[in-house]
């Protein structure tokens, strides 16, 4: 007889550093440059695990005259290359001039179905972003929850998981640096 004993988790990607991005306006991985390893959901992984935790981190700054970011957070088949399968689009950071804000983002990913290409994952989530201080989720904060449902995708693949931004204006000072950005894997204990 066999009996759930609860979830192991493992810690399948940490960002080794920090990764600041500035003067750009299309869209771009912020969450590891392509000189850095990426988040990888191994081929097969589904198979053995359940469910997946994303945690990030981080900050944006503006200069004086200010910019906005668009996020999102997507699941693909290849590193660098933004696909039809986003887990959220987030609302664009504003904060006001001048300003160091931080954000963050928690996802959590499960698996409804399981097949080759039928692989489906429910997303749920939330993203939240301070505007106006640093280091100050104030009354002015700016807080998302998302739902997604990613299906047909393809569980004998690896995939990766990416945190992707676009600025509305090119400049050195106008930055979004990603501090931390954990991908856990839960998986049940059956004994």
């Amino acid at each position: 007889m066999s009996f759930i004993t609860g979830t192991q988790c493992e810690l399948l990607y940490n960002l080794p550093a920090a990764v600041t991005n500035n003067t750009f306006t299309t869209q771009r991985v912020i969450s590891a440059p392509s000189t850095m390893q990426r988040a990888v959901i191994p081929a097969g992984f589904f198979t053995y695990s359940d469910a997946i935790l994303i945690q990030a981190r981080g900050t944006v700054a503006n200069a004086a005259t200010a910019a906005t970011f668009a996020n999102v957070l997507a699941y693909q088949a290849a590193a660098g290359t933004i696909g039809a399968n986003l887990i959220a689009s987030f609302p664009a950071l504003a904060p006001t001039a001048s300003t160091t804000c931080p954000w963050e983002l928690e996802a959590w990913i499960t698996q409804y179905a399981l097949g080759g290409a039928g692989l489906t994952l429910q997303c749920n989530g939330k993203w939240r972003q301070a505007v106006t201080a640093t280091t100050v989720f104030s009354t002015a904060h700016t807080e998302a929850m998302f739902r997604t449902q990613l299906t047909g995708l393809n569980s004998e693949a690896q995939a990766f998981i990416e945190l992707w931004s676009t600025c509305s204006a090119s400049s050195s000072s106008s930055t979004i640096t990603v501090e931390h950005f954990n991908v856990f894997g839960l998986n049940l204990q059956v004994s």
